[in-house]
């Protein structure tokens, strides 16, 4: 993982490319302004939508090293799915994730654009 200067762009991604050769399966970079938006937009204070963000890249570097195949929303609802994972068990675990918290970063970060370039899925698909 590597911390991305997003310039006021909150961004995060995950890339196939190796940057250390210890972590073969990609790169996740993740935008400074990205996590101020997360922290920020925190009713809860805990920025509990943070964790999950990282999940869902991470979930694309699963994706890379296992090779599902998905293309377009499908592979971004599929990071979501794997993060949705991720947050039960650690709800499960640490009892202090704000799920609703979390399933509103998502709702508010997909979007109509059925055929533009990048389609992460309607807001409710990822709030789902």
């Amino acid at each position: 993982m590597f911390y991305l200067n997003d310039s006021n762009n909150p961004n995060t991604y995950a890339t196939s490319r190796i940057s250390n050769q210890n972590f073969p399966d990609g790169t996740v970079l993740i935008g400074f302004s990205l996590i101020q938006q997360e922290c920020l937009h925190s009713p809860s204070g805990t920025c509990s939508s943070f964790p999950i963000v990282m999940a869902h890249e991470f979930a694309h570097i699963a994706d890379f090293k296992y090779g599902t195949g998905l293309t377009g929303k499908h592979k971004e609802l599929f990071g979501d799915y794997l993060a949705g994972c991720f947050m039960y068990f650690r709800e499960v675990e640490f009892k202090s994730t704000f799920v609703q918290e979390a399933a509103i970063s998502f709702f508010q970060k997909g979007n109509h654009s059925f055929n533009g370039p990048v389609h992460y899925g309607i807001p409710q698909q990822r709030y789902t």
